[in-house]
This record gives structure tokens, sequence and C-alpha cells, in this order.
């Protein structure tokens, strides 16, 4: 049976990769062409393709080049045990964090609805427990590391201004999320506002009063806020001011 072979053109269009590429897996003797013509012409074999198949599944696994090379050719299972099964636990993790943020789109979408029927009328409802982290640039401030983790994790979070006996000063300015959400992200830095009743009014800053959809992020964070400061102290539950940040020029004003 004639061997079907195929020029290195042929395989970097059909894997959408580049020719160094091929030429570095062949220097670390990971993938070894079948021929090697005089004009210096390379062919790659059917087990060839196989082979580079395995490869960029690894890859994508984020194998190493050097665990790929024992994988296939040493038969090390336990390396490709080792790896997989982090990739189940990573996979888990992404599994949770996306149904927790299905769950705030549907939610965020929800209010959103309500948004045309209730601006600026005062309302009175029940709030969750949120996570208040004060915006701050003093990287020996207690909520710097936290901070900058909410900030890389922003569709958990939106802006919010607090105000009220027993806050920190001058850290009335931050991102706020339901502590549901900071507890997934690890987050314990932050002022904890446990879930109560409180007297609301969305507020529509925008100069034509009108919603612009395109505008909408769906930044919601619900009405609700929590606190424990760092580690310290639970801010006792007094008078307390909010207004957090729902969409484009749209926000909430609560009291407490």
């Amino acid at each position: 049976m004639t061997e079907c072979l195929y020029s290195t053109k042929e395989v970097c269009e059909l894997f959408d990769i580049k020719r160094d590429t091929l030429r570095h897996y062949e220097d670390i003797k990971l993938l070894i062409p079948y021929e090697i013509q005089s004009n210096n012409y390379r062919k790659y074999s059917r087990a060839n393709i196989d082979t580079l198949i395995d490869i960029r599944k690894y890859r994508a696994l984020e194998f190493s080049l050097e665990n790929i090379r024992s994988a296939l050719y040493e038969s090390d299972y336990s390396v490709i045990a080792d790896h997989i099964n982090e990739h189940v636990k990573f996979y888990s993790e992404q599994l949770i964090k996306y149904t927790l943020l299905r769950k705030k789109a549907m939610s965020d979408l929800n209010y959103i609805r309500l948004i045309t029927s209730h601006l600026s009328v005062i309302t009175e409802t029940d709030t969750l427990d949120l996570f208040f982290i004060p915006f701050v640039t003093n990287s020996k401030s207690p909520y710097f590391s936290d901070l900058k983790a909410a900030l890389n994790n922003l569709q958990f979070f939106t802006s919010a201004m607090i105000s009220g006996e027993g806050l920190p000063k001058d850290y009335g300015f931050g991102l706020i999320t339901e502590k549901k959400f900071s507890d997934f992200l690890g987050l314990t830095n932050g002022i904890v506002i446990p879930g109560t009743k409180v007297v609301g009014k969305i507020v529509d800053y925008t100069h034509g009063g009108g919603l612009n959809n395109h505008l909408l992020m769906i930044l919601k964070t619900l009405l609700q806020l929590c606190t424990t400061a760092p580690s310290t102290k639970s801010i006792p539950s007094c008078s307390h001011a909010f207004t957090i940040k729902i969409i484009r020029n749209i926000n909430i004003t609560l009291s407490l």
C-alpha cells in the first residue's frame, strides 16, 4: 500500500500552524518528518499527522513539550493522568464560575426590565448580603490585593458610593458585588453589608431620561451591601446611604 504523504504547506494550512513550529518540533525530535527530500522539502505521513494531532491535543491541555514527548514516546501515563486531573479541576471551577455568572446575568436582566417602570419610584425591598471593596491606591492597604483581584473579575462587580457611620474614612467609593460572588473569588478583605430591608430609588441621570440600549453594560450589583471591615469589626447596623451604578448613568440610591 502506497504511503500517503503531505507537504509542509498542506500540514500548516490544515492545522493552522507555522512552518517554524513544525521545524521546532523536528529540532527537539518531537515530530520527525517521514521524508526529507534532497531539496530540503519535508513530507509527512499519516503516522506523522496522527502524532501531530496528539501534540495539538496535549498542547490544548497546556502540557509542556517535554511532557508531551514523555506521554507520546515513553508511555508515561502518570504524567497524562496528572495533567488531565488538573484540567478536570480547572473545568469544574469554570463550570461553577459560569453558572454563577449566568445567574447574575439573568438577575441583571430581570432587574433592567424593571427599570422603566420603577424610575424615581421609592420602594422598600429586602437585600442580599453584599461585599464592598474600597478603591485604594496604597499597596500596603489591606484592601489593595483584593481590589486588584476584583478589577480582574469585573464581570462580578459594579462601582458604588457608600456613606454612613462606622465606615472607614475616605473609603466611600469602590466596587461592590453579592457576597456569594466574592466568596467564590476567595476575597475576604472588604466591607460586608448584611442583607436587610432598604428603602431605595432608581435614578436616571441621562439628560433625555431614556435608556440607551447599546450602552447597557448590565453591571447591576443587586441593591445589596454588607460589611465586615477587613478581619476586624462589623460595621454597626446604623444609617447608611448607598449609590450603586446599574448601567451607564443609571444609579440606585438606598438608605438603610
